[in-house]
């Protein structure tokens, strides 16, 4: 009978230690602060690497003679590596300006005697020669930069690295008059760029503004906020008013002028925020209230910052976040008594993704949940996902997220449907995030969204796009790089403005007339309107030569604008009929007196882009292209069963710049994954695509493979129709099979391949995502109490 007992006294402490380990691991938790070993004697600050490198976190120190002293611990308490970086022949104090940290390598910035210097710490385990780095054009001998290390979300490239040291002119604004002080945007910094990990700088200095009305901030400090760079200023002045501490985003690029503004996340306005970061899926902030520094942290990323609290309070400066080991996060500060501390704070890996949950509990499974926007209760309630926030795909192909809905609640046809251009018929929206089922759940069905990174390359310009739930619910996914983008009607201190290429300008007017508003642009520029009173055009991406206009803004007054030389070509394979793009080798004097063109693609590598200008005005004129092709007897299909993939990426049809007036250009992107389907299958698509020229319906062949070069595909089309089996083999041989207009397409293949591996987490053998990130510990204390109870049981 004891045995019994025991056995099921067992029982019972084994559920309530899970449930209480359930519970902890769903929450963000903290160990109090603790004292590190790790000391300065002298009155500089310590300076950590942002995150972890090979296991072990890193502090730098400045000495005497020119000497850097890192030191490496791994629990962040016991300090006991040191290894010194040094510039000899030079007596005076090393100052630590910055450290990028990445996978492969530490970089490190410190200036001595004046100078500034860049060194290295890769897989040999040791610091590179320190090399000098000129930024005497923006940096004086006695002041004190900012310096930021780390990656630019921009336009083109999610993997851009660069190295940004400014110098603070915010100090320039002292004795101001009132007609300064209301100025919409005032310089905060100048800066110099290298794109090398400091081997090169650019001749061009980059100016940094803000468009916040502080007169005078003393010290600024930059760091990496999820791919963008965050302002900290210190002790900023307004007028007769100090404030201890801004926070400022960069958000806005042109003309290497960068535009920095308050972040939408929010704190109530009598709390200062001393420290601002995101790690590990979470906002960690520092702010003072009633001069106690608290630690607060969010489980909803969502743009409205509603912090929860840590109970902690501690007395410091020089706070510094870490990412650390074991999904953990180490605040490090310096206390009193030149004592440093340390505070652990495990953050709980989550899913990035929308939760939707019921009487207005917390998030804590995934990064976002359901609010209402500007607490409207008028609006639907919305997710809200910023894509520099989402993870890549294992092959870094494509970014994801993950919603979970209840199984009454379903994502309707509509979900992140996109037009480029606000008046184009709906049967030419294109579906820019796919949707695939990735977890069915008693009660829960897990969704996984997907969309390629190379989208950047044609959304550049695009805000944000939404899926709307049965329950009228909307998710809200936000391109939040940093762009190079202008506002036209932004104030300026002069009238005339330079546009480069790539470049998103926004421009708005009061009469949206035709006759008024017909502006000249390089050819390859497009527009997209989202407002009837408002325009936006992305300038193209390569501009074959200067050239000068005038643009009438808002205030009806005359805006010069200079287009300067310059860019980038891209190699679309098609045909221009209008000689609107700069991408095409093939245009109208290519045309022979048939009106049918051929197009052969074959031999490509990786990935392809295909592309078509027609010179229609509207989709209404006559152009059947990349979102509806046609294949046998004029029967429309879509691109994407053709192909037999379910990330086939369209543009279907976007509005483009020729010399005079307007055409229609039609786009297809094949990826390395549609590239290697089509190897692997060994086949020949084709399809054609019509456009109306001058009443001439003109037809353009595509004839499309990797596999076959053009000789083999010309041969194959020459042979008799009985004798063709190369091309589209694949397509149902009945045509019966193949209907249109919301009727059953039959694909390629049977099911769009499945291509986005499945997130860390689903490797666990568990299909609900709360059990998973304890399903490993359950297994162990299971097995350790199952040993435990047969053991008593033959003592018994």
């Amino acid at each position: 009978m004891f045995a019994v007992n025991l056995k099921i006294c067992i029982f019972l402490s084994l559920v309530s230690f899970l449930l209480q380990c359930k519970n902890t691991l769903a929450n963000v938790t903290f160990e109090q602060k603790v004292q590190t070993n790790l000391s300065h004697d002298k009155n500089g600050d310590i300076v950590y690497g942002h995150r972890e490198f090979k296991g072990g976190i890193y502090a730098f120190l400045g000495y005497d003679n020119c000497t850097i002293e890192v030191n490496k611990t791994v629990n962040g308490i016991d300090w006991n590596e040191k290894k010194d970086v040094k510039v000899s022949g030079n007596n005076n104090i090393a100052v630590v300006y910055s450290i990028f940290t990445s996978e492969e390598k530490m970089i490190l910035i410190f200036k001595c005697d004046n100078k500034f210097y860049i060194t290295k710490y890769g897989k040999e385990f040791k610091w590179s020669d320190p090399k000098v780095i000129d930024v005497s054009n923006v940096i004086g001998t006695n002041t004190t930069p900012a310096v930021y290390s780390g990656s630019l979300l921009s336009m083109n490239n999610d993997f851009e690295k660069y190295i940004l040291v400014c110098e603070n002119h915010s100090q320039n604004y002292i004795n101001v008059v009132d007609q300064e002080y209301m100025r919409e945007i005032r310089l905060l910094g100048k800066c110099m760029l290298s794109f090398d990990e400091g081997n090169n700088w650019k001749n061009e200095v980059m100016n940094l503004y803000s468009d916040e009305g502080y007169t005078k901030i003393n010290t600024l400090r930059l760091s990496d906020y999820g791919g963008k760079i965050l302002v900290k200023g210190t002790n900023a002045q307004n007028l007769n008013q100090t404030i201890r501490s801004i926070i400022l985003l960069c958000s806005n690029l042109h003309d290497w002028k960068l535009f920095c503004g308050l972040p939408t996340i929010r704190f109530r306005k009598d709390i200062s925020v001393e420290n601002l970061t995101y790690l590990n899926t979470y906002h960690l902030a520092i702010v003072k209230n009633e001069d106690k520094l608290q630690l607060a942290f969010t489980y909803d990323l969502f743009e409205t910052f509603d912090p929860q609290y840590l109970n902690t309070e501690f007395n410091g400066v020089s706070h510094y976040f870490v990412l650390a080991p074991d999904e953990m996060v180490y605040l490090f500060y310096h206390g009193n008594e030149k004592k440093n501390y340390v505070i652990k704070i495990k953050t709980v890996p989550r899913k990035i993704g929308c939760e939707l949950n019921t009487n207005d509990t917390v998030n804590k499974i995934y990064t976002y949940t359901y609010k209402y926007i500007y607490n409207n209760k008028l609006s639907a309630k919305t997710c809200k996902v910023p894509s520099s926030h989402l993870k890549y795909s294992s092959d870094g192909l494509y970014k994801l997220f993950e919603v979970r809905l209840p199984k009454d609640i379903k994502v309707t046809e509509n979900c992140f449907r996109y037009s480029f251009l606000s008046d184009l018929n709906n049967k030419y929206h294109t579906t820019i995030i796919k949707t695939r089922v990735i977890n069915k759940l008693e009660d829960y069905v897990e969704v996984q969204f997907h969309f390629p990174i190379y989208y950047t390359k044609f959304l550049y310009n695009y805000k944000s796009t939404y899926c709307v739930l049965s329950n009228n619910y909307r998710i809200v996914v936000e391109f939040d790089y940093i762009r190079n983008h202008i506002d036209l009607d932004f104030p300026f201190d002069t009238d005339t403005v330079k546009l480069y290429s790539n470049e998103s300008v926004t421009h708005a007017f009061r009469n949206n007339t035709e006759k008024t508003h017909v502006h000249k642009f390089p050819k390859g520029t497009y527009m997209t309107s989202y407002f009837s009173y408002e325009k936006e055009y992305v300038i193209s991406n390569y501009i074959e030569e200067p050239f000068s206009t005038t643009f009438t803004i808002l205030t009806q007054t005359q805006m010069n604008v200079h287009f300067m030389a310059g860019g980038q070509k891209y190699k679309y394979e098609g045909i221009d009929l209008t000689d609107s793009s700069p991408n095409y080798e093939l245009s109208l004097n290519s045309l022979s007196d048939s009106q049918n063109v051929d197009i052969f693609v074959s031999k490509f590598d990786n990935n392809k882009t295909i592309g078509f200008v027609c010179p229609v005005k509207s989709s209404y004129d006559g152009l059947n292209c990349f979102d509806n092709v046609y294949i046998k007897n004029k029967t429309l299909v879509k691109i994407e069963y053709l192909f037999g993939e379910n990330d086939i990426f369209v543009v279907p049809q976007r509005r483009i710049y020729k010399t005079e007036g307007t055409a229609m250009e039609s786009l297809l992107y094949l990826n390395n994954n549609n590239v290697k389907k089509l190897i692997d299958d060994k086949s020949i698509i084709h399809f054609y695509c019509e456009c109306n020229v001058n009443n001439n319906v003109i037809k353009v062949n595509y004839y499309i493979s990797p596999f076959y070069d053009e000789n083999s595909i010309k041969q194959e089309i020459n042979k008799k129709d009985q004798e063709i089996t190369m091309i589209n083999k694949t397509i149902p041989q009945d045509e019966k099979d193949i209907l249109f207009n919301n009727e059953k397409v039959v694909p390629l293949s049977n099911e769009p391949q499945e291509i986005i591996q499945p997130p860390i987490q689903e490797k666990l053998n568990t299909t609900d995502p709360s059990k998973a990130y304890i399903y490993g510990a359950n297994i162990i204390f299971i097995a350790i109490i199952s040993i435990i109870s047969l053991s008593i049981s033959s003592f018994i």
